[in-house]
């Protein structure tokens, strides 16, 4: 069984610059970045996430994500950041479809590592939730997502992540559903190249608070092996690149025993 943390549009902008073991600085210096990323999820029709990103030097400022089903529009959804100094304070979310606005805070520690993310819904309150990170060591991070409040009865995932050379190489999920719980070990390996997404600053935290599964940070995913303890349940996610001539992506296509996807960037 898959489990993955939902992150609206937000899943798209998971990676940021790191040159050490779980923690690096957040103002990395201007380079290459992605203005729009294109992924398509071939379901039974396919499904388009197209995200077109506005900046202020390196720091997002605005995403703009359409939706869209066999071609057709279904959803626009925009996203503003907001800043205190360097570091991203708050991210407002809100769509076309509905009148629910998505808050995300965040809390970070001296060291500018991310410690807590609360997110507020205006209407859809059953979605609200907090996630609090821990650093145990400079390689190891822990993160604990709890629905509404922070409580044992609203802990619904409890996440630890082992990094080697600025990257997510191991992640352990621990997932509630109902009164049941569920371990995923994920492995990850990279290439060699340029992450898509690495001169974006501010946004490396959020590689831990999406639980490390398939994310890279300086580099490109290669694979990523997960496995469900208990359930006998294993399956290896390829990722076949292509690259421009600076040796940042510019397709993606993804195999795995899910639906086949690919990720265009546009520089």
């Amino acid at each position: 069984m898959k489990k993955f943390m939902s992150f609206s549009c937000i899943v798209f902008l998971l990676f940021s610059c790191s040159s050490s073991d779980g923690n690096s600085s957040n103002s990395p210096t201007v380079g290459i970045k992605p203005t729009r990323i294109l992924t398509t999820i071939d379901y039974n029709s396919p499904l388009e996430f197209d995200v077109s990103y506005t900046y202020d030097g390196n720091r997002i400022t605005e995403t703009v994500t359409i939706e869209r089903r066999v071609g057709v529009t279904i959803k626009t959804t925009t996203a503003t950041y907001s800043y205190v100094g360097d570091l991203l304070d708050k991210i407002v979310q809100l769509n076309d479809v509905d009148d629910n606005i998505e808050t995300f805070t965040y809390q970070f520690d001296s060291s500018e590592r991310v410690t807590k993310q609360t997110v507020v819904n205006s209407i859809e309150v059953q979605r609200n939730q907090i996630t609090v990170v821990a650093y145990p060591s400079s390689t190891t991070a822990n993160v604990k997502v709890y629905s509404q409040t922070i409580s044992n009865e609203n802990l619904t995932k409890d996440i630890a992540l082992n990094f080697e050379n600025g990257e997510v190489i191991a992640a352990v999920w621990n997932t509630r559903e109902n009164v049941t719980w569920f371990e995923s070990i994920y492995n990850n390996t990279f290439d060699s190249r340029n992450g898509a997404l690495k001169n974006i600053s501010n946004i490396r935290n959020f590689v831990i608070l999406a639980g490390g599964a398939g994310r890279g940070i300086n580099h490109n995913i290669s694979t990523y092996n997960v496995s469900t303890t208990g359930s006998g349940f294993e399956n290896t996610t390829i990722y076949m690149t292509e690259y421009n001539e600076e040796d940042y992506p510019t397709r993606e296509s993804i195999s795995s025993d899910g639906p086949f996807r690919t990720v265009e960037y546009f520089y």
